[in-house]
């Protein structure tokens, strides 16, 4: 027990320097999301109502696309991520799951095609444009790329190897947004702007590949494929789901509105999915370890796990998200135009629902790591049938087959739904973990959540009293509303002499430094 007690130190110091990393990684992509939708609201033609709209067509066409997309992605990443994190032959499993995504995006292509030549022809249907059907076959490229590149970024992930994942996500990031800018400065073509999407993701792909040939890659095992589909086999829900959550709201939106409401609604989704980016890159390490533990039999070290982890989400979640709620409508119109600025009323919402979402990261991946996916079966089921239901409620004026009045609040109807979801899956996670590791909650991040209420409940009034019109009045409230939340948690006493001495370690920027450089410049000996 003395022996595992020291290495606990270690371990979260470890992680939670990874999560330094992915946090700033989150805000340069942050930045680079801001700009580049910036250009976009500011060059693409506006949203009007009843007028087609470029960049809610590319949204859209996207989103229809994404419906389609669980078939790329059954859960095999995940099992990828376990069987390398259990010790498996590695060249075989790269071999073997490169294997199963080419088959999954040769599946994808041909079904998104069939579908819409069936819609089209044998339904006799139409779109809202035809530009819309051209628009779907062009990004098709963009989901081809994405897809394949999850090889490498999953690999890196089962290797817990973060600085790799992070930096191709970031440079496929500014490649897109230096080509999006040229773009929209020249031209308002709806493919043009579309093809942007591709650029990135290609890449994206052609980073992760390059390091990715750096490890043994073998011809593809029929074992490991059994294993990998008998992990996969609750997921193949989960999966279905989990595409359909983050595309339903802007096809129904489509549906019932139009695709300027599309736009209005992206508009506020764009600040908000920035949210959720520090907890997946937190869930890409848990995983594994929690993975790795449970293989060990370290339930006592599970536990301490999760807390801490739960912990760091709030402390770091919490004023970021209060302030950007208080902030919403500055924000939206600032960093777009405003033409946006009725996103803000999406933004709020989604920002109570990007908190929620990444407290949900230590328990969703605890599941994954002790083995019990369908734990994340029923949260999904929960979630896209809430989101569905209250969609039909909030979105529509009304059902004119049925005769039905409803709330008509459209995109901001679609945002409370999103919302309201995830408080129920956030409740069911919890009580999941209850049963299998006795953790319900972590009390110690009540003061944190109570520092970041009051921090953005300040901010929201002197938001209203003294309204901000420019970037860098938005700079200093957010600077004083960080200042205050930081002397909160010093009046409240939330950290101890423990917490600082790790605080200074992962600041450290040489030991941040030389973690970056050993894991970029490691040739990998597994290879020999």
């Amino acid at each position: 027990m003395g022996e595992k007690k020291q290495e606990e130190p270690h371990l979260f110091t470890s992680i939670t320097r990874k999560t330094l990393l992915i946090l700033i990684n989150f805000l340069m992509m942050s930045v680079i999301g801001i700009i580049g939708w910036k250009f976009v609201a500011t060059y693409m033609p506006p949203p009007i109502g009843g007028i087609p709209n470029e960049i809610g067509t590319v949204a859209s066409a996207i989103s229809f696309i994404g419906l389609f997309s669980f078939l790329t992605n059954l859960g095999f990443g995940a099992s990828h991520v376990k069987k390398v994190s259990e010790g498996e032959d590695l060249g075989r499993c790269i071999g073997t799951f490169f294997t199963i995504q080419v088959v999954s995006v040769t599946v994808m292509v041909v079904v998104v095609v069939g579908a819409l030549l069936f819609w089209k022809h044998a339904m006799g249907k139409g779109f809202e444009t035809p530009r819309f059907e051209y628009t779907v076959y062009l990004l098709l490229g963009y989901y081809i790329a994405n897809n394949l590149s999850t090889v490498g970024l999953q690999t890196f992930v089962a290797k817990v190897e973060i600085a790799k994942n992070q930096i191709v996500v970031l440079i496929g990031s500014f490649v897109q947004l230096v080509v999006t800018i040229i773009v929209v400065l020249n031209t308002d073509d709806l493919y043009v702007y579309a093809a942007t999407f591709i650029v990135g993701a290609l890449v994206n792909l052609f980073i992760s590949f390059g390091y990715l040939t750096r490890y043994p890659i073998k011809p593809p095992s029929w074992r490991l494929f059994k294993g990998y589909f008998v992990f996969s086999l609750p997921l193949f829900m989960v999966s279905v789901l989990a595409t359909l959550t983050p595309n339903i709201d802007k096809i129904m939106i489509q549906l019932f509105w139009d695709s300027s409401n599309v736009a209005i609604y992206l508009g506020g989704q764009k600040f908000s999915a920035y949210l959720i980016t520090i907890s997946t890159g937190l869930g890409m390490i848990l995983f594994p370890t929690f993975s790795a533990m449970k293989t060990n039999g370290m339930r006592a070290e599970i536990r301490e796990l999760i807390r801490s982890s739960e912990r760091l989400i709030v402390m770091i979640m919490g004023p970021l998200c209060a302030i950007i709620f208080a902030l919403s409508l500055p924000i939206v119109t600032i960093f777009g135009t405003g033409d946006y600025s009725a996103s803000y009323m999406v933004l709020q919402p989604l920002t109570v629902w990007g908190f929620l979402k990444s407290l949900n990261a230590p328990y969703s991946n605890l599941m994954m790591g002790i083995g019990k996916p369908w734990v994340l079966v029923v949260t999904s089921i929960v979630s896209i049938s809430s989101i569905v239901l209250l969609n039909l409620i909030f979105i529509p004026k009304d059902i004119q087959i049925l005769g039905i009045s409803l709330l008509g609040m459209g995109p901001r109807g679609a945002a409370v739904a999103t919302m309201i979801s995830v408080v129920l899956t956030n409740l069911i996670f919890r009580l999941f973990t209850y049963r299998y590791v006795k953790v319900f909650f972590n009390p110690r991040s009540l003061k944190f959540v109570i520092a970041s209420i009051i921090t953005g409940g300040v901010v929201f009034t002197l938001e209203h009293f003294f309204p901000v019109k420019n970037l860098f009045v938005l700079i200093a409230y957010t600077g004083l509303g960080l200042l205050l939340y930081l002397g909160l948690i010093m009046v409240m006493r939330t950290t101890d002499k423990k917490d600082r001495a790790l605080l200074l370690n992962i600041l450290n920027p040489s030991l941040m430094g030389r973690y970056i450089k050993d894991e970029l410049m490691n040739r990998n000996d597994e290879r020999h």
